[in-house]
């Protein structure tokens, strides 16, 4: 059997993993205020869990997706032809 004991190396990655998450956002925000980055996020929190199993729940949230890019869609194609 398997204990995560026995991984200290994961462990520390899974204690620490939320300082590489903000670290990669806050840079991620940066480059888009110098206009280096173009990011495409759902206008709205899409309250969905990490796992879902309710199709009718994934079909909500690809279709704010859906919605979301086709609204994006003169803004990437300006900001690709800058």
């Amino acid at each position: 059997r398997v204990a995560l004991k026995d991984y200290p190396a994961m462990v520390k990655a899974l204690e620490n993993r939320h300082i590489g998450y903000n670290r990669v956002r806050k840079y991620i925000f940066d480059q888009m205020e110098k206009g280096k980055l173009f990011v495409i996020m759902p206008p709205v929190p899409l309250d969905i869990g990490a796992v879902e199993h309710e199709a009718d729940e994934i079909k909500r949230v690809y279709m704010i997706g859906v919605e979301t890019g086709y609204k994006c869609y003169r803004e990437v194609k300006k900001f690709l032809e800058e």
